[in-house]
């Protein structure tokens, strides 16, 4: 049996295929490093614009809550009033806990929650004095002193809270 054999080739070992390579290498690196830096400032630039917007939406609750709590600080004439006071209180509350569900700014965030919660807490605090006031026993002079204290304490924490928002939303 006769044997065949293939012609043998030398094989080119010079680089002149690998440089091209590598410049192809090169220029997708250096593509996708412009890529990342736009994203990144891209980024940076929606986050900026949402708590600008955040900010913009938010001024208007800082304005209704201290309404709102002027409304509660001069007290009702009648039980209707009454009653839509507390129904903008609840409103006003509510926005404020929307506000802070909204933002992803811790500092905003816990500012918004305490405004909601001390609006709560001071409107609890005034018809707990009502109340007393009301009762059919006449209450101690006591119990008008705490309930007093209480209600003084929770506009002080109100307060507090509708500056420390006013701060953030500017």
């Amino acid at each position: 049996m006769p044997t065949t054999s293939a012609p043998v080739t030398a094989v080119d070992t010079s680089d002149d295929g690998a440089d091209g390579w590598r410049w192809l290498l090169l220029v997708l690196v250096v593509i996708a490093l412009i890529a990342g830096i736009a994203a990144i400032v891209s980024n940076r630039k929606g986050k900026a614009e949402a708590a600008s917007s955040w900010e913009q939406r938010s001024s208007g609750l800082v304005d209704s809550a201290s309404l709102v709590r002027d409304l509660m600080v001069d007290g009702a004439r009648d039980p209707q009033q009454q009653s839509q006071i507390t129904a903008r209180v609840q409103d006003v509350a509510a926005n404020a806990d929307v506000a802070a569900s909204t933002t992803s700014d811790p500092a905003a965030r816990n500012a918004a929650m305490d405004v909601a919660a001390s609006l709560r807490e001071f409107a609890f605090a005034n018809e707990a004095q009502d109340l007393l006031r009301k009762a059919e026993t006449p209450p101690t002079a006591e119990q008008l002193t705490r309930a007093d204290e209480t209600r003084r304490a929770r506009l002080a924490d109100l307060d507090s809270a509708i500056e420390r928002l006013r701060g953030i939303v500017r």
